[in-house]
């Protein structure tokens, strides 16, 4: 299990990604958030703003992170048919 979770979170050397530990630390903290008012039998007026915009920065962070691994990707590839 922890060398499942290790290879979500690292790339390809082992190094870990930035914009997946981001993503991770938010969906963590909107989990946190979420049990907290459940347990405590609270409201939040403004949930939904919170809950989208954490979800959102989460998944745009995983995008931002696929997005400059298939650029780093495709230019090492470039680099090796000559094509650079």
């Amino acid at each position: 299990m922890k060398k499942f979770i290790l290879d979500l979170i690292c790339d390809a050397e082992g190094h870990p990604s930035c914009t997946t530990v981001l993503a991770i630390t938010g969906f963590a903290f909107f989990i946190f958030v979420t049990m907290f008012l459940l347990l405590q039998g609270k409201t939040w007026t403004h949930y939904e703003i919170f809950a989208g915009t954490i979800l959102t920065a989460c998944f745009g962070a995983q995008v931002t992170g696929k997005f400059i691994n298939s650029r780093g990707a495709s230019s090492a590839i470039g680099k090796l048919d000559g094509k650079s």
